[in-house]
């Protein structure tokens, strides 16, 4: 069955197998362990470096070592948060532009993430940090923004209320295809290709979104399974292209900072037309700017610092996946306590590997965008549905 929804309405077993959605090696290498005891060691000197701050206190949300905590936080990316990228947050919450970050400034951006950064999940973590995963939604880029969400949902019902009128698995490809191009074309990236897979997924290297073949279908006769498969499509097939955007722009940012052809290939594995397009001037996103600041929180989780800590999370996701459906299979063949007991704790896994991955920038990112679009195309259906 095709299916991808928020995960209130996800049963654990059909989430565990959309582990393999993310297109990432996850093999563990001496190397990464390197990089992790490096990481640890850094993380470290800056928690002591935090910790010797003077405390300010400043009313608001946060409590006073979590606002030193917070701007220490911008601080320490001067590069990534210059003065342009700065004035553009403390106007987005309403403080007077400046040349740092101060106490007020953060506890604006934390009732932000309060209020705003709740409309849609996942959740914001309100800590006061501008960082990976509150930029995206505090300045809307590309398919990310809400009127063109809006826009697409609309489109995604009329392809799907003619969906019998298209008579093949491949007429319905075909129409998908050229609707989730257009909206990337608008946006100024490169089409994808779109065909089926084993899993929901973007593949860079390939340049192509991988569907389950079952999308392509019939659509089921019962109405409620119908409407959860229309709204499951249109959700997935949006937030695939969402990640094809974000390694786009991952690669435009590259570019912007001088990197060859060769050079932006070797960090990220982008198809090479892709990278080509990236290098146009007209593409490259300026260092110091808003849009590179955002693209470097998805490059750093994908690609780059972060990276061995997101291979960890996939990995994770995936052998908790399968230790969640071995014991769920245990239990139904043989229903003793134990076995009830092994399918809670292996439940209880898969939750927290599940939280991890949706707070992957990337994905924290797509998802809120996904989520966005299931409420919007819930809305307009139940809007068709109404007399007048």
């Amino acid at each position: 069955m095709f299916e991808r929804l928020p995960r209130d309405t996800r049963r654990c077993a059909n989430t565990s197998r959309r582990a393999g959605t993310v297109g990432v090696d996850v093999k563990m290498s001496g190397g990464i362990l390197g990089l992790q005891r490096l990481a640890g060691n850094r993380a470290t000197a800056d928690l002591l470096h935090v910790q010797r701050q003077p405390v300010i206190e400043v009313e608001g949300i946060l409590d006073p070592q979590q606002v030193t905590g917070a701007i220490f936080y911008y601080k320490q990316k001067p590069k990534r948060y210059t003065k342009e990228v700065i004035n553009q947050i403390q106007v987005a919450v309403g403080t007077l532009p400046k040349d740092e970050m101060d106490a007020a400034d953060v506890q604006a951006v934390a009732e932000w993430q309060r209020t705003k950064g709740s409309e849609f999940e996942p959740h914001l973590k309100v800590d006061g940090m501008a960082g990976p995963r509150t930029l995206p939604r505090m300045f809307q880029g590309g398919l990310g923004i809400s009127a063109r969400i809006t826009v697409y949902v609309g489109e995604m019902k009329s392809i799907l209320d003619k969906w019998d009128e298209l008579k093949t698995p491949e007429a319905r490809r075909l129409a998908l295809k050229a609707e989730i191009n257009k909206h990337l074309g608008e946006v100024g990236v490169p089409d994808v290709e779109l065909t089926t897979g084993e899993g929901n997924q973007f593949d860079s290297t390939t340049w192509t979104i991988f569907i389950r073949a079952s999308a392509f279908k019939e659509l089921p006769a019962d109405p409620a399974e119908r409407e959860r498969h229309t709204t499951a499509l249109t959700s997935t097939l949006y937030h695939e292209a969402r990640h094809a955007e974000q390694a786009f722009r991952i690669a435009a940012m590259l570019a912007g900072r001088g990197l060859t052809e060769g050079q932006i290939y070797w960090q990220t594995s982008t198809k090479k037309d892709v990278i080509k397009e990236a290098l146009k001037p007209e593409n490259q996103l300026k260092p110091g700017t808003m849009e590179a600041a955002i693209a470097e929180g998805w490059y750093d989780s994908q690609n780059g610092a972060d990276s061995p800590k997101t291979h960890q999370v996939y990995a994770e996701l995936n052998a908790a996946a399968k230790a969640f459906e071995a014991a769920e299979a245990a239990k139904e063949a043989n229903p003793t306590p134990e076995n009830q007991r092994r399918y809670e704790a292996a439940v209880e896994r898969f939750k927290a590997a599940e939280a991890a991955y949706y707070d992957l920038p990337q994905e924290n990112d797509a998802f809120r965008i996904s989520d966005e679009i299931v409420m919007k195309f819930q809305a307009l259906k139940k809007a068709s549905k109404s007399p007048g």
